[in-house]
């Protein structure tokens, strides 16, 4: 086998564990709103929390069985750059809207919660800035360098939290 063939293989790899470690991660992520979520959605009895987990599980199903063939009749990258298109469009929005939940956070400080969230916004715009030229660096047009930045990333977020929490 070439080494550029090993590359790719290796690549795939790392891909499809990614993907499929990304199911386990949000369903661990919503068990412990479970009830929550059943008590919101109205749910009778205990059992009716079982319903969430199934509506989540036929919502990934019909996700794979719509985007796989799309993706399959364009060659794969159509649709890849649509997904990217939306993507960017929903973390856009969010960054308009983030200063506004920061400002409904620091709502108890009154007149400087405005400000406040200014500040925070510009900081965490500069913040992404400097990460992205990073990552840039280090990317050569595989997958692998933006998964460990975004893996490392989310390894710093935890650890800042934690250290957060822990201090307050």
């Amino acid at each position: 086998m070439k080494a550029s063939e090993t590359a790719v293989r290796a690549e795939f790899i790392v891909l499809v564990a990614l993907l499929t470690a990304m199911v386990a991660m949000s369903i661990d992520a919503m068990l412990p709103a479970l009830g929550d979520m059943a008590r919101d959605l109205g749910a009778k009895s205990p059992n009716d929390r079982q319903l969430v987990l199934t509506v989540f599980f036929a919502g990934m199903t019909l996700g794979t069985l719509v985007y796989g063939p799309v993706s399959d009749s364009f060659g794969g990258h159509p649709p890849l750059w649509t997904l990217g298109a939306w993507l960017a469009a929903t973390f856009f929005c969010s960054g308009i809207l983030f200063g506004n939940y920061n400002a409904i956070a620091m709502e108890p400080m009154g007149r400087i919660a405005g400000i406040a969230a200014a500040v925070t916004g510009s900081l965490s715009s500069a913040v992404a800035l400097a990460i992205g030229g990073v990552i840039g660096l280090f990317y050569d047009g595989t997958v692998i360098p933006l998964a460990a930045a975004f893996a490392g990333c989310g390894i710093v977020a935890f650890m800042l939290t934690e250290w957060a929490e822990r201090r307050g």
